[in-house]
C-alpha cells in the first residue's frame, strides 16, 4: 500500500511539472504573433496588406487580390488556428468578415466583436494598428497641411473630444521643425520621421494661462509621447507610447 501511495505521489508530481512545462512552451508559442503584422501571411503572400489589428486575444491582416478582400491572422491562444474570413462589406466605418466556420468578425471605430452563430465570441479594443504606406510620400503627406486635433482616444475608455480643433494644431516642416498651436499657447520643437516612427521633441513654449477646460498642458505632453503616426480617410493618427492612447488629427482646410 505503501509504495502504491509512493507511486501516485509521483505520478500527481509528474502531471503537475508536465502542466506547469506545458503552460510555459504555449506562453512562448504565444509571443509569435504579438507584434502587428507587415505583410500579407501564409497562403496570401503576394498579397496586397491594406492594414492589419491587434487586440488582446486577435492579430489579423486584411488583404487584398484583385477583387477579393480576406481578413486572415491567428487566434493568440489557438496560434495553430489560421483565421481565413471573407470580408462581405467594407466602408470607411465598418469592416465585416465571415469564414466556413460560422464564425464573424467586425471591425470599427478601434473595437473588433467576434461572433459565432449571432453568439458574441470577443469584443476587445484594437491597441495596435498598422497601415501600410508609402515611406517614400509619407514624409510629404505629414509636411503638406497644417493638422488640428479632434480627438485623444486612451485605452483605458477615456476620450478626449476637442470642441475647437483649430485651437490645437501642429505643422511639420520639410527642415525637422514643427510649429504649434496649443489653444492660447505656442511652441516650437523638432521631429524625426523614419517610416511609420516619429518623435517629437518639443523646445520653447510660451506660458500663458488658458482656460480651465483647455488641455494645453497635456496637449504638448502627449505630442512627446507619440511613436507611430499614419494615415487613415485623409485624417492623421498618432499612436501614443506604451499602448495608451491615439491622437487623431484633421487636416486644416
Amino acid at each position: 500500500m505503501r509504495c502504491l501511495n509512493v507511486l501516485f505521489i509521483l505520478s500527481i508530481a509528474l502531471v503537475n511539472e508536465l502542466q506547469i512545462n506545458n503552460k510555459s512552451s504555449f506562453k512562448s508559442a504565444s509571443q509569435l504573433y504579438t507584434q502587428a503584422i507587415n505583410n500579407c501571411p501564409r497562403e496570401f503572400t503576394g498579397w496586397v496588406l491594406i492594414k492589419s489589428f491587434e487586440t488582446k486575444s486577435y492579430t489579423l491582416a486584411l488583404c487584398q487580390k484583385g477583387d477579393f478582400v480576406y481578413l486572415v491572422g491567428h487566434e493568440k491562444q489557438q496560434h495553430e488556428a489560421f483565421i481565413t474570413a471573407s470580408v462581405i462589406s467594407q466602408n470607411d466605418d465598418l469592416i465585416i468578415a465571415q469564414d466556413n466556420y460560422g464564425f464573424s468578425f467586425e471591425i470599427s471605430d478601434r473595437e473588433l466583436k467576434v461572433t459565432k452563430n449571432e453568439r458574441l465570441i470577443a469584443q476587445e479594443k484594437i491597441f495596435n494598428l498598422y497601415i501600410k504606406q508609402d515611406e517614400n510620400n509619407s514624409e510629404s503627406n505629414l509636411t503638406s497641411v497644417v493638422w488640428q486635433l479632434q480627438q485623444i482616444r486612451y485605452n483605458n475608455d477615456e476620450l478626449i473630444e476637442v470642441d475647437n480643433p483649430s485651437n490645437y494644431t501642429i505643422e511639420f516642416l520639410p527642415d525637422g521643425q514643427v510649429q504649434i498651436k496649443a489653444d492660447c499657447n505656442r511652441a516650437r520643437g523638432t521631429y524625426t520621421q523614419k517610416g511609420s516612427s516619429i518623435s517629437i521633441k518639443i523646445g520653447p513654449t510660451t506660458r500663458a494661462m488658458c482656460p480651465p477646460e483647455s488641455i494645453s498642458e497635456r496637449y504638448l505632453k502627449e505630442l512627446q509621447s507619440a511613436v507611430i503616426f499614419f494615415f487613415q480617410d485623409g485624417n492623421l493618427y498618432f499612436d501614443l507610447k506604451f499602448d495608451t492612447g491615439t491622437m487623431k488629427f484633421i487636416p486644416d482646410n
